[in-house]
């Protein structure tokens, strides 16, 4: 019997999408585990993303003859979502935690399509929010304010709802321990963070102490009162580990202030855990760096080049660092340092060294290096060739890579 993989998955999508339209494509992305599917008529539809992760799951474990079915009824869904009745959307509002860059690359991605941003129905909780979505049997969408006027709710009314659902379906026995000072969501039902950050200061942890929370998905909450960096460590091994087949959601500890308002956990730099922080912060910074910068290179083309963020550890610990080429108009994200690229040295001695940020913003000055406005996290240009004057100075600014 051979295994039914994502890839056999990624086909089997594309080839009942194109049994539901002609017009649709797919395009298979093993490394971000996605289907893209798009349709060669419209720019107007699409382009949707599937995450295969959790869907795998469900179609391999039903039998050959189900599976067909089973993803024309998921697509369906996603392409054409069937208009529900005021009492069924009222009856299917739920709450989804979200960062503030998760909202506006959502746009951003949606602007670069030709769409338009989608209005949605957000209540903050310090550096979180929660947004209001519908729960469907096969998928889950963004609610928007027209919606809700359609049917007669207000979005205060609809926030209260949603929060009292999550509230009912949340009981005594929400967290179980796994190892020692951490402690795991017993639900997976993709609101387990959902649950905490709606809860608005009626937390019920399992714990006196102020917590520490690590959601890698939607599905995947773990909580631990330690700020001892092996318990750090461990959490965010099990959360990893445990959300491996789930959309990924952030990779940021997080607390509750003394508010009630919902914060990046960021212990003083003495601490014994600033480095189990800092690890998480840089997780975060690449994933969200990836993201962007895929959506840069759908924006400009080959003409321009968008750098990576890297982040590598040396003898000071971790740092981050991105490249400039002389004479490349670029897209450079935010680093300690840059690595200085002369393409007109002898072959195998490019690399002239490193400058810091600081450093390589002083040479360039504000005309030179400037922030591009429409996209997070952070980017700045770099379109026009330096002078011999610019060039010379970062040259001997330049310190040996390590």
């Amino acid at each position: 019997m051979f295994k039914y993989t994502e890839k056999k998955l990624a086909k089997d999508i594309g080839r009942v999408a194109e049994s539901i339209d002609p017009a649709l494509r797919y395009t298979y992305s093993p490394e971000n585990r996605e289907v893209r599917i798009t349709s060669s008529k419209s720019d107007s539809v699409g382009p949707y993303t599937v995450f295969l992760g959790n869907l795998i799951l469900k179609i391999s474990a039903l039998p050959r003859k189900e599976r067909h079915p089973a993803i024309a009824a998921f697509l369906q869904d996603l392409l054409a979502p069937k208009s529900l009745s005021p009492d069924e959307l009222m009856n299917s509002l739920a709450l989804r935690v979200r960062t503030d860059y998760e909202i506006k690359i959502r746009n951003r991605q949606l602007e670069i399509r030709g769409g338009h941003a989608i209005p949605s129905v957000v209540s903050r909780r310090g550096e979180l929010s929660v947004e209001i979505v519908s729960d469907r049997a096969e998928s889950v969408s963004i609610v928007k304010p027209e919606d809700l006027a359609k049917i007669g709710v207000t979005e205060g009314e609809a926030m209260g709802i949603a929060s009292a659902r999550l509230r009912r379906a949340t009981g005594e026995s929400q967290w179980r321990k796994v190892e020692a000072s951490i402690w795991k969501s017993n639900y997976e039902d993709d609101y387990d963070f959902a649950r905490v950050v709606a809860a608005e200061g009626d937390e019920k942890f399992p714990f006196e102490g102020q917590p520490i929370v690590f959601s890698p998905s939607h599905s995947i909450c773990l909580v631990t009162d330690s700020a001892s960096p092996d318990v750090l460590t461990r959490m965010v091994d099990l959360g990893n580990e445990s959300a491996s087949n789930h959309r990924p959601f952030c990779q940021l500890l997080w607390t509750r202030g003394g508010r009630g308002e919902w914060c990046v956990w960021q212990p003083d730099r003495a601490s014994k855990a600033w480095d189990a922080a800092r690890l998480q912060q840089v997780r975060e910074t690449v994933t969200r760096y990836v993201e962007s910068k895929e959506l840069l290179e759908r924006l400009l083309g080959e003409e321009t080049f968008v750098a990576s963020y890297k982040a590598i550890r040396n003898e000071h610990g971790l740092t981050s660092v991105c490249a400039y080429t002389f004479d490349v108009p670029s897209y450079l994200p935010v680093t300690e340092s840059v690595a200085i690229v002369d393409p007109g040295r002898p072959e195998g001695e490019t690399v002239v060294g490193r400058v810091t940020w600081r450093e390589f913003e002083q040479c360039l000055g504000p005309t030179a290096l400037e922030r591009a406005e429409d996209i997070e996290p952070a980017w700045f240009r770099v379109m026009s060739a330096l002078d011999d004057t610019a060039k010379d100075r970062l040259r001997q600014l330049a310190q040996p890579i390590d």
